[in-house]
């Protein structure tokens, strides 16, 4: 059997819904019928102050527990998709001739094949300005300084 497309997307809503209200119902039989007797002997003897003390906390916490559902539904963790463009957003330009990637912030380049992976790996620069290397350990990415001329040595 096909459900309905709008009970679908309203599904869990009804089912709680409908958890609460027999709670509601059958809680309120049992108050009734227990809690009902007792409370018409007991509340003549609790002075008013206290009543309205104890009603203004009970109402005090019903309003920070609805405040709280709210915080918790309207601060959903981001999805992977979110977090993938966070993630890339936080990279500068692409700087082609050395395959390498700057940051926003950071100084100095960054693994573009790390980035791929969502790693943030910064590179690691060779002594005389040979070119760069990864230091994630699974990656090892070598980018090497086209403008890079080795030294030459003197003949003795």
């Amino acid at each position: 059997m096909k459900v309905p497309k709008w009970l679908k997307h309203h599904l869990r809503t009804v089912l709680v819904g409908g958890v609460v209200g027999l709670f509601a119902f059958f809680g309120a039989r049992i108050y009734d019928a227990v809690v009902g007797p007792l409370l018409a002997h007991v509340f003549p003897a609790i002075p008013n102050t206290v009543l309205l003390s104890l009603c203004s906390i009970l109402l005090l916490t019903a309003v920070l527990l609805a405040y709280w559902v709210r915080y918790l539904h309207h601060h959903q963790e981001p999805t992977a998709e979110e977090k993938s463009e966070a993630f890339h957003d936080q990279f500068g330009e692409f700087v082609a001739n050395l395959g390498v990637w700057t940051h926003e912030t950071k100084p100095g380049y960054f693994c573009p094949n790390c980035k791929m992976h969502l790693r943030e790996s910064q590179m690691l620069e060779f002594p005389q300005g040979k070119g760069w290397k990864c230091l994630f350990h699974e990656c090892s990415y070598l980018a090497l300084n086209p403008d890079y001329k080795a030294p030459t040595w003197p003949l003795v």
